[in-house]
């Protein structure tokens, strides 16, 4: 199978006919390295495509031991390299036990594969089975890691104790065009033009209030369920969120 990665792009194309100016995020598993997977999502054109590292390298064989942390890095690198015009988006849970040299490490190789968004958030014990919490980080850190991250290049950084995944992604979006870039020649073509349309499209749908309502699809995915029948069968949902204009 291509880990429900048919089923990402499907449901992307049907949103783009329903509702052709919806902006849409998707949170991807690793595909267990699978490229082509990756090539079949990224052709539904989503407007930004979202997986996370989740931890530091040190800590993945307790906190993901199903993952591995070059396969996440490597995803991010490949989706960039494929459409640079796709925002990618990656995020990390802290409060885990990883050490600031640590994050900062993840936060290099983030960057170095073109990843421009970022979030961060407080690890929560969902269940007495789960890993408990090492620390619990105070909000006035995740504010200096989210300077931190924008000062090392970020373009958005979302850190705090209850930031996830998609926490605010429409104004995260919408912010990427409305906050100059310091090097705009560094810019891919396509992603300026693409920004251009977004606010051309925008002035055509007239003042605040009179266009109702815009719907941002998250797409979640997991490729753990049925693992005791061998083969991976892959979870997908998907979570409407409106969002005032």
């Amino acid at each position: 199978t291509d880990g429900g990665a048919s089923v990402f792009a499907e449901t992307i194309r049907k949103i783009r006919e329903k509702s052709p100016e919806t902006r849409v995020e998707v949170l991807i598993p690793d595909f267990l390295g699978d490229l082509q997977a990756l090539k079949t999502v990224l052709a539904g054109r989503p407007d930004v495509l979202n997986h996370n590292v989740e931890t530091v390298p040190r800590l993945y064989g307790s906190v993901r031991p199903g993952a591995d942390y070059q396969r996440s890095i490597d995803l991010l690198k490949n989706a960039h390299h494929i459409n640079p015009s796709i925002f990618t988006k990656s995020g990390l849970m802290l409060g885990l036990g990883e050490r600031p040299e640590e994050i900062q490490q993840v936060l290099k190789d983030l960057l170095d594969v073109g990843c421009s968004i970022l979030t961060m958030g407080q690890y929560l014990q969902p269940s007495g089975k789960h890993l408990r919490v090492e620390r619990f980080v105070p909000p006035e850190e995740f504010e200096e890691w989210r300077r931190k991250a924008l000062e090392m290049g970020f373009r958005e950084a979302a850190s705090g104790p209850f930031v996830r995944s998609s926490y605010r992604a429409h104004e995260t979006y919408q912010s990427l065009y409305s906050t100059p870039n310091s090097n705009p020649s560094a810019e891919p073509d396509s992603l300026r033009d693409k920004g251009t349309q977004s606010r051309q499209a925008q002035r055509h749908r007239g003042p605040k209030g009179q266009s109702g309502r815009v719907f941002l699809l998250c797409a979640f995915a997991s490729l753990s369920l049925c693992l005791f029948l061998c083969r991976f069968v892959p979870l997908c949902l998907c979570t409407f969120v409106p969002l005032s204009r």
